[in-house]
């Protein structure tokens, strides 16, 4: 460390923001909004990630391109706030030097910190390390919080000893940006600002869109208070305190080079979503897929999932994917294998060929199969993958009536023979004379006044209950049209039912 003394007391401190928040929150869409601002300032951004591969560098990448040269990205992989908090003290003396030695003007420095961070360590870095001290100043601390999912994170109960990173996000926070607010109802976000300002009175509370702020009240703010700190933590200084996250979170870094099959990818994301939603925390992607010259980004938190846009060309950065998920209990080996499952080898390209073939096959036989009211209805066949043990991989035909018709065999669609069809067909048949005896029984007891009227029968899960409940609806298509409904399967529907 440089001592107090030899700092050249001319060169005024350079303002430090901290710009934290949990994971999902938005805070590398608030980095590019601040990368492409006009607000003419100098700013060295340090980026954190927490993982062994990176996905943010390529996110912003294109927007540093856009400023000046001695814009700086720094990464570092693993949690600022313990493993690599020598880390930042060395990324600071460097800048330092740069700026005595007048290579590089900077009127402030921005770092980013992984969502899992708590950013009370990350602070205390200011106070406690002399070179630091002598180079900078924390100007204040800005947590992005996500409306939609910021409750769970902070009533999550966390292992005895381990931090819960969202409340002390906000704990410490001089200004708080509840972003995300398109995405709750205006009575949630006045729950969650109450819910805030329980845990921190004195931070303003600004709601936004798409982090989209204004650079200005985030930058030279003076907001943060060593006093205040100190009130609410009187350890704060002290460098012995143990720091523990929880251990069953973890990250998983996947980097495959190649391409990736888009519909198998898409398949992959939403199986997982399905299936370990509640556990996945984030994930984020860079992919180079198959057919499109540019990269594709995807972003998910918990079980909201979106593509984002499209970056860069292929020249560029060559055909590889990278993505990160963090979450909890992650099985690593399987997440791994199922994505490198996605990428286009000779082998994927010859199986997708064979599963081609046999679902035209497939759609031979449920055209020559189909009851007779229905022949030559067009039909398609794929496989989807359920959450159901005894059924994990099924294979689906969906046939294009006025209201599409979906027959499932529980088979993967290699396995499916002409005799599966057979008896989903002789099923299907089973559940049109079903239906016709119920349509027949409702035409009878109708009113006079609609006595006539076309009426459809139809059998489907029902919405307003759990488990493996069908309803039968009966709809009249009358002027205005009405239906009824049986909550029963079509098959055991009685007169007395209808009556």
């Amino acid at each position: 460390s440089i001592p107090l003394e030899m700092a050249d007391s001319s060169i005024p401190l350079v303002p430090v923001t901290v710009l934290t928040g949990f994971l999902g929150s938005g805070k590398t869409t608030l980095l590019n909004h601040i990368l492409t601002a006009t607000h003419g300032k100098k700013i060295a951004v340090i980026e954190n990630e927490f993982g062994e591969v990176g996905v943010d560098d390529e996110l912003l990448s294109k927007n540093t391109k856009m400023q000046a040269d001695e814009d700086i990205i720094e990464m570092m992989n693993g949690c600022i706030c313990c493993t690599v908090r020598s880390d930042l003290i060395a990324v600071l003396q460097k800048l330092a030097a740069r700026v005595r030695a007048g290579e590089l003007r900077l009127d402030g420095i921005l770092i980013e910190t992984t969502g899992l961070a708590d950013p009370a360590p990350v602070a205390q870095t200011f106070f406690v390390d002399y070179s630091v001290k002598a180079f900078a100043r924390l100007d204040g601390i800005v947590t992005l919080v996500d409306a939609k999912h910021v409750e769970q994170h902070l009533d999550e109960e966390k292992p005895e000893g381990a931090e819960n990173e969202a409340v002390e996000q906000v704990a410490f926070a001089d200004r708080l940006l509840l972003n995300k607010v398109d995405l709750v109802s205006e009575a949630d976000l006045g729950r969650v600002e109450a819910r805030l300002r329980a845990i921190n009175r004195f931070a303003p509370i600004q709601r936004c869109e798409q982090a989209a702020v204004d650079v200005g009240s985030l930058l030279e703010t003076r907001g943060f208070d060593l006093e205040r700190t100190l009130e609410m933590d009187p350890e704060f200084l002290s460098t012995d305190g143990e720091h523990a996250h929880d251990a069953s979170v973890s990250s998983v870094g996947i980097n495959e080079e190649g391409e990736v099959d888009f519909e198998l990818v898409q398949d992959w994301v939403h199986t997982l979503l399905q299936t370990q939603g509640a556990r996945l925390y984030r994930m984020k992607g860079v992919l180079s897929v198959a057919g499109r010259r540019e990269q594709l980004v995807f972003q998910a938190v918990h079980m909201v999932f979106k593509w984002t846009s499209e970056l860069r060309r292929e020249e560029e950065t060559g055909r590889r994917s990278r993505l990160v998920v963090i979450g909890k209990d992650l099985d690593h080996a399987q997440l791994r294998a199922d994505f490198a499952a996605c990428v286009l080898s000779p082998a994927l390209t010859a199986r997708k060929a064979a599963l081609a073939a046999k679902a035209e096959q497939v759609c031979r036989w449920a055209r020559e199969l189909l009851p007779t009211a229905f022949a030559g209805e067009a039909a398609t066949v794929c496989e989807v993958r359920r959450s159901k043990p005894e059924c994990p991989i099924e294979t689906v035909i969906k046939v294009m009536l006025r209201k599409p018709k979906e027959l499932t065999v529980c088979k993967p669609l290699v396995a499916v023979t002409r005799e599966d069809i057979a008896g989903v067909m002789r099923s299907w048949n089973d559940v049109l004379r079903r239906g016709a005896t119920v349509r027949a029984l409702a035409e009878q007891a109708l009113p006079q006044a609609v006595r006539g009227e076309r009426v459809i029968v139809d059998e489907d899960e029902a919405q307003h209950v759990t488990g493996d409940d069908f309803e039968t609806a009966i709809h009249v298509l009358c002027s205005p049209p009405w239906s009824m409904k049986v909550l029963r399967r079509l098959e055991e529907v009685t007169q007395q039912n209808v009556k």
